[in-house]
């Protein structure tokens, strides 16, 4: 018996405490898991009533649990920004939102307003029909008054779609006339960038300055009516028919309304004199 105890190693072994027996030295050990060297096996018992298989898939579930929580806090620390960029993209987000509903521009933010008006509408009278109370308020029924509401701001949003159309306008008019005056640049194969001069590019600059000029309606009146002379010259050769003479007859009427002293009267006269020199321009381009 002390013979195969001297030439036998088993080691006990667990989650927290190992036992050695070694040339019949042997120290307190916990049972339930014995390794045996000399086949490298592990060979599994019965511990406190408990299967082997189940032990085993207890342990491969700690170990998971484990791996799973370790891998958590390294992420938490190695990528701390993740949550914050989100945190932000979030509150661009609401902004841009809120700024769509304060500022429209677009078709798309105004019919995003007339949708939520015709919610706010109908949740304000299905409460009215759920509640079956239509008291007076100012005068009015709560559904008079809803509804006047309503008108209120259908109009409010009319007219900011108004201006935008507008300024639209303004902006892409302004957008064509400063390319049509800036120069137009050649990029040589080395590098030198060179002004490329044509009659086309000298036609349509001149062609920009003259309906700057008809929009500068805070001009003096010589010049004004230098500026008005100098558009009747070139409108000879950028349009002709109707919108030809319809443009030279306005020019011819608000130098006499200028000569005669009646400038309060021009506002309107102006506006379509410019529109039309501008709708000769887009033909001509």
């Amino acid at each position: 018996m002390n013979n195969v105890v001297e030439h036998q190693e088993k080691v006990y072994q667990d989650a927290g405490a190992q036992t050695e027996i070694n040339s019949g030295k042997t120290k307190a050990a916990k049972d339930g898991i014995l390794f045996d060297k000399q086949e490298e096996k592990t060979q599994w018992s019965v511990t406190n009533g408990v299967a082997a298989n189940e032990l085993r898939n207890a342990q491969n579930n700690s170990a998971k649990l484990i791996q799973i929580f370790w891998r958590k806090r390294n992420s938490d620390s190695v990528y701390p920004s993740d949550r914050s960029s989100d945190k932000n993209d979030a509150i661009t987000i609401r902004n841009r939102n809120i700024h769509r509903r304060l500022n429209p521009s677009c078709a798309a933010d105004f019919k995003l307003l007339q949708s939520e008006l015709i919610q706010w509408r109908d949740c304000r009278l299905e409460e009215i029909k759920t509640t079956e109370i239509d008291y007076a308020e100012n005068g009015k029924s709560r559904r008079e008054y809803f509804l006047t509401q309503e008108t209120k701001i259908l109009n409010k949003i009319n007219e900011l779609q108004r201006n935008s159309i507008s300024r639209n306008r303004n902006q892409t008019i302004d957008t064509a006339l400063e390319k049509m005056i800036n120069p137009k640049i050649l990029k040589l194969k080395n590098g030198r960038d060179i002004e490329v001069v044509t009659p086309k590019t000298s036609h349509e600059k001149e062609l920009a300055t003259l309906y700057m000029k008809l929009k500068n309606y805070a001009a003096q009146d010589g010049t004004r009516i230098a500026s008005l002379m100098a558009t009747k010259r070139a409108i000879s050769g950028i349009a002709e028919g109707n919108l030809a003479r319809d443009i030279c007859e306005l020019i011819d009427r608000e130098i006499d309304m200028l000569q005669r002293g009646m400038v309060q009267h021009l506002s309107g006269h102006r506006a379509r004199l410019s529109n039309l020199f501008l709708s000769a321009i887009r033909k001509r381009a």
